[in-house]
């Protein structure tokens, strides 16, 4: 099967051995459904353009897809594995006919595909347990690379651990958690997004943060 997927990495990133891609994203498969309401509720419409970060094998894409139109849902994964079990397992034929697109990349290359949907493209964007297992400087580059692709007042939801960093690991890992103040998060918008606390999304300890696009 031809897959939509764009391989910013070229083969370079090295997957871990994933046996259960359902199990290795934390299970929870209820989730994806909480964060697609969630999302309606702050005002996600069909015609939007929504880049979903750190989408896995779709356990919230699957809605996202299913509600968007065609065009408009665009998965960021390291791991390109969870993306194929996710597009041939979890995906109906009708939600794989509104052409989603998937960028493999650990480094949040979406200039790599520019020609395909360039600058202030995207009115909304969701990381899911994804800068909880990142360092600051990580989460840094993140909010620093794709804010070009957001358009201007573009909403931006991610969920965070907060608490005290002191004993976060030194690298980015898919297992550790990390805990950040919001003073450590504002200073890594860099003056690139604004941002505000939105409350628990679920029964999890993680809380969700809303940045807007300055």
């Amino acid at each position: 099967m031809k897959y939509p997927i764009h391989d910013i990495t070229f083969g370079k990133y090295k997957e871990p051995k994933i046996d259960n891609p359902r199990k290795y994203v934390g299970g929870h498969w209820e989730n994806g459904k909480i964060q697609f309401d969630f999302m309606i509720s702050e005002g996600l419409l069909p015609h939007n353009h929504l880049l979903d970060i750190g989408c896995g094998c779709l356990r919230g894409g699957k809605h996202f897809i299913s509600y968007l139109g065609e065009l408009c849902y665009w998965g960021v994964e390291h791991n390109k594995s969870l993306v194929k079990y996710g597009y041939d397992s979890i995906l109906s034929e009708e939600e794989r006919n509104k052409k989603p697109t998937f960028i493999i990349t650990d480094k949040f290359e979406l200039e790599a595909v520019n020609a395909d949907f360039g600058h202030a493209f995207f009115h909304y964007g969701i990381a899911k347990s994804v800068f909880t297992h990142m360092t600051i400087d990580t989460i840094g580059l993140c909010l620093r690379r794709v804010r070009p692709y957001f358009t201007e007042g573009g909403k931006f939801y991610a969920t965070i651990f907060i608490g005290d960093s002191k004993k976060n690991s030194a690298e980015d890992s898919d297992t550790q958690p990390f805990f950040y103040s919001m003073e450590e998060i504002e200073k890594a918008c860099c003056g690139r997004w604004a941002v505000e606390r939105k409350g628990r999304l679920d029964k999890s300890r993680q809380e969700m943060l809303k940045f807007t696009a300055l």
